[in-house]
């Protein structure tokens, strides 16, 4: 850390309170990154595409990437509906909203069709949100809650995140590929 703040000083870029708590903040990023990596984030489970027509996105990965389909739900108490194509041993989730009210439907009106957040497989979702949050990162849910294939699930806001939204995944059950 003393030879960061050595750079950052030099460079001019310790001027004021604000920045050296947006430093801290960002090493206490990168500090969680680098124990989750090796303890608690196992691999990647996988990346959300927010879609407005789930069966036009599901052909164009078909069709442009030969991926295959292996689970598509709906998601009542999150308002969407999607579509998991597989992808080595993680997947492409595409979502779509099922209603006006979702996050969803919030994320493309607001940004359009596009990258939503990337979910990591972890052996303890409750510990993996508890260590988030001792690390100071913001999160979304406090306690794990049911997600799709039978999962529990927690998400990581964005904010004090780098910038990314960020879902903690934890297996129940080995899903069914098919």
């Amino acid at each position: 850390m003393a030879r960061i703040s050595a750079v950052k000083a030099k460079r001019g870029m310790m001027r004021n309170n604000d920045t050296t708590l947006s430093l801290r903040r960002a090493l206490s990023c990168a500090r969680f990154a680098s124990m989750t990596t090796s303890s608690v984030l196992k691999e990647i489970d996988h990346v959300a595409i927010a879609v407005r027509d789930l069966d036009a996105a599901i052909a164009l990965y078909e069709s442009a990437y030969g991926a295959t389909l292996v689970h598509r739900e709906t998601v009542d108490h999150d308002g969407v509906a999607e579509a998991l194509l597989r992808v080595a041993d993680s997947y492409i989730q595409l979502l779509t909203p099922t209603r006006e009210d979702s996050p969803v439907a919030r994320f493309l009106a607001e940004r359009g069709e596009g990258l939503h957040h990337v979910a990591y497989r972890v052996d303890d979702c409750a510990a993996a949100l508890t260590q988030a949050a001792n690390e100071g990162l913001r999160l979304i849910d406090t306690v794990p809650r049911p997600g799709s294939r039978g999962t529990l699930i927690g998400f990581v806001h964005p904010k004090g995140n780098l910038g990314a939204l960020v879902e903690l995944v934890q297996e129940q059950s080995v899903p069914t590929h098919g």
